[in-house]
């Protein structure tokens, strides 16, 4: 049955035999609002339909589209067609970073209706409607690719089916990067009762910023409580047909990714009740890093389909016999894993408690060996045992590794003493050196690839310092194949585990605040002075020294570790100082692969190559649009770091103190 009522919108909806109804409001981006089943919604409506219009916050079951989640930039290019998100661009809502998020079409009134209609029994009904996106010079300003979008929704039984169809109606293909943000919860319970079930799919890992970093890792199929979880997890890999769920004691609803949606991201925040399992037609960046992007062809229309479903709830698993390690494995999978609570029971919980990289409860001379080894057990099974010969996943987890392993050093070197302090730091920076090369070789090329990207019509001739660049890249890539990166690797991999064979040994006597007072003031005095080296160039309207701002990225790094060690401590107090740690950290990274291309570029003679030389190049554009971006950069820092740091050493470390007496 079909149901036409006047709201602030028109809304339309739909009514199944079974007494599940559906209503949607076309004008407002044609959302579907509520999702009812004898009258209980099982969709969060958060701030509700206003708010969603108003602001772009999303509700019930909104289409992001063009893209889901989040663009890393406003420039790209699909084909030989560049697309550009100008500032103030029509309903282009923006996230906490300034990323672009969720396309253009929120609350969007172009869509029109072409029919709803019920069968001639009243079991099923269905609406179709149409948006002709080249006929909205507004939309193709920031998607430039002219076609026909059309949203079928289907009511039957106790099932909602949505189905989406993508026709060019210009001369180039279109880039499918669209997704869907369904809230579902279950009305009369809470994520304390609530278990969900994953399919096995491939985790990607993502920056401070929700940008996925390239690097992946399948897991298996899971099932787990969401009680307190913090999900907000990114995954490609998802094969049709495959199944979410979330299920309470009477209840269960399903979604399933009938065809064509082949990423999802699974978002459920600490403190509501609700999860979204979002079906994409890609990973989240798609459109600029083209990772599993895929499209359509003038002449030809792409159909993707998923469904949800409210039916009976989970049966409980039985258990299996000589099953432990299989059940560890899948719980230990990311991004699950690193958010589990400790105190959870049987060995498989104890491994993950194990791994985590936070200072617990406990003694805390007996947490930071806990700690350390735990990094060390984290780079060693990396570098032994790397999945189908990844060695670039592998090389990357073990440098992290020993970053987070240098930085607890850092924290307790005051009880370590000068000399033990030494020797473990160099002992495991060195091994994390040994494995730079690899990276370094393909972190100029990328940072090259983006600043090109600020010139997408007159981007200056690099063609020789491409070639160089990637002919470095490929001997690199050649020695990874060959037995001297593999014995680098197995030399690196010794090395670490005999520094961990001492962890055990080191001196720590302090179970106390003082066992850590002395290493977190310090870090904390250094980073102030390495901002005030940053401040003087600053004031004298230049860029620091490339050593400086590295200098300054070390020390933030360190305070960001430090900070996410002692979370737990008090998790809301401390969440907004970590995320800005971690988020200048990022960009100091990125201001400082900026200034190793700089020294590249200079190294070959940067504007005074020959002129005779019929092969030489004027890098002198390049050098000024490198130091244009990174004086962008720089104000951008500032004002973060400053707060960062507002505090006197001594101050912030008691601060810090206070909260682990607590």
């Amino acid at each position: 049955m079909v149901h036409h009522y006047p709201m602030a919108f028109k809304a339309i909806r739909l009514d199944s035999g079974d007494g599940l109804s559906a209503t949607f409001v076309p004008g407002a981006g044609m959302i579907c609002v509520s999702l009812e089943l004898d009258g209980e919604d099982y969709l969060a409506q958060r701030g509700g339909l206003g708010e969603y219009v108003e602001s772009g916050s999303t509700m019930g079951i909104p289409i992001l589209y063009p893209w889901a989640n989040r663009l890393a930039r406003d420039s790209w290019k699909f084909g030989s067609v560049p697309a550009r998100i100008d500032p103030g661009a029509y309903r282009v809502k923006r996230d906490e970073n300034g990323l672009a998020i969720h396309g253009t079409l929120a609350a969007s009134p172009f869509w029109k209706v072409a029919d709803a209609s019920a069968d001639s029994d009243l079991a099923s009904a269905a609406v179709r409607a149409t948006l002709e996106f080249g006929d909205h010079p507004e939309l193709l300003a920031t998607f430039p690719f002219p076609h026909r979008l059309e949203l079928e929704y289907g009511l039957s039984g106790r099932r909602l089916s949505v189905r989406t169809s993508v026709t060019p109606t210009g001369e180039h293909a279109v880039p499918l990067a669209y997704g869907f943000h369904p809230y579902l919860t279950i009305p009369g319970s809470g994520r304390a009762e609530w278990q969900v079930s994953l399919p096995a799919m491939t985790s990607l890992e993502t920056d401070p910023r929700q940008i996925p970093t390239g690097h992946s890792s399948p897991v298996a199929a899971r099932r787990f409580e969401l009680a307190g979880l913090d999900l907000d997890d990114a995954f490609t890999g998802v094969a049709d047909g495959a199944g979410f769920s979330l299920s309470d004691e009477t209840t269960r609803v399903s979604l399933t990714f009938d065809r064509g949606f082949h990423a999802a991201q699974v978002y459920a925040p600490p403190g509501e009740d609700f999860i979204c399992f979002e079906p994409m037609k890609a990973p989240t960046n798609a459109l600029i890093s083209g990772r599993d992007l895929t499209s359509v062809e003038p002449g030809d229309t792409d159909v993707a389909e998923f469904s949800i479903e409210i039916g009976e709830p989970m049966p409980p698993e039985a258990p299996e016999s000589g099953s432990e390690e299989q059940v560890a494995a899948a719980i230990a999978s990311p991004p699950v894993a690193a958010q589990l609570e400790s105190g959870r029971g049987d060995r498989a919980l104890h491994e993950v408690r194990k791994a985590r990289y936070r200072l617990g409860p406990g003694d805390p001379v007996e947490e930071v060996r806990r700690v350390a080894l735990g990094r060390v057990d984290s780079a060693v099974s990396s570098l032994r045992q790397i999945p189908g010969g990844d060695q670039a996943d592998a090389i990357h987890t073990a440098r992290k590794d020993m970053k987070k392993l240098r930085a607890v050093l850092t924290l307790v070197r005051g009880e370590l003493g000068k000399k033990t302090y030494r020797r473990e730091n160099e002992r495991f920076g060195g091994a994390a050196k040994k494995l730079s090369e690899s990276r370094d070789a393909e972190v100029l090329i990328a940072t090259l690839a983006s600043v090109l990207e600020d010139y997408p019509q007159d981007a200056p001739p690099v063609d020789r310092l491409v070639a160089d660049l990637e002919a470095r890249r490929h001997s690199v890539s050649a020695e990874g194949a060959d037995e001297r990166l593999e014995a680098i690797i197995n030399e690196v991999a010794d090395e670490i585990e005999q520094g961990g064979s001492r962890i055990a040994d080191w001196p720590l006597r302090h179970s106390d605040w003082s066992l850590f007072e002395d290493g977190l003031k310090r870090s904390y005095r250094g980073g102030r002075k390495a901002l005030a080296a940053i401040e003087r160039h600053s004031a004298e309207d230049g860029l620091p020294e490339p050593g400086d701002a590295h200098t300054f990225r070390k020390r933030v790094k360190e305070l960001w570790y430090a900070l996410r060690l002692f979370q737990d401590t008090w998790p809301d107090g401390l969440k907004g100082p970590t995320e800005a740690a971690d988020g200048l950290a990022d960009t100091l990274g990125r201001y400082n692969d900026l200034s190793v291309l700089l020294d590249e570029i200079e190294s070959r003679g940067g504007a005074d190559q020959d002129p005779q030389d019929p092969g030489g190049e004027d890098l002198s554009v390049l050098t000024t649009a490198i130091r244009d971006r990174q004086a962008g950069m720089l104000e951008q820092i500032l004002p973060v770091a400053r707060r960062l740091y507002a505090e006197e050493p001594e101050a912030f470390t008691a601060r810090i103190g206070a909260y682990w007496a607590a």
